[in-house]
């Protein structure tokens, strides 16, 4: 199953645009890279996302593969996808519920699947998405900083 995942993730989920202040789970990147980012920035706001991955379902990426069609994705295979990316299939349906946690797919597939929202957020904010944490900070300096998921609690 992870290895059709990873196939997935390289050869489809990379077409697809992820904002440049969405820097979770990006090769190279850092809690140090973040926070050297945010020294002298003042203020910062930090929120957790309570279960990130499973607050994004089937129908959301449904939704979302459908407005952004990409000719690597195209509409009959979305249930495909579905089941290859989400699981925890309901009780009398086939459908899985969530954004699988631990599969390869799932960071990226958020990153993409928020385009919007960090979209909006820079705009406002000057933010620092860093899944499933949000950072910004108010200086009058616009900044991206860097970060990872890899922090716990």
């Amino acid at each position: 199953m992870k290895a059709i995942q990873r196939y997935i993730l390289r050869e489809k989920l990379s077409l697809f645009p992820v904002h440049e202040c969405a820097t979770a789970y990006m090769e190279g990147d850092s809690i140090a890279k973040n926070a050297l980012i945010h020294v002298a920035s003042g203020p910062i706001l930090k929120m957790d996302f309570q279960s990130f991955f499973p607050s994004i379902k089937v129908a959301d990426w449904s939704r979302f593969a459908r407005k952004h069609k990409k000719d690597e994705i195209e509409a009959k295979d979305i249930p495909l996808y579905s089941k290859l990316l989400f699981w925890g299939e309901e009780k009398n349906n086939k459908v899985p519920r969530c954004l699988s946690i631990g599969a390869p797919t799932s960071p990226a597939l958020s990153n993409i699947m928020l385009f919007a929202l960090d979209t909006e957020l820079s705009h406002e904010l000057p933010p620092k998405r860093w899944t499933p944490l949000l950072s910004s900070f108010w200086s009058r300096k616009v900044f991206c900083g860097y970060g990872t998921s890899s922090i716990s609690g």
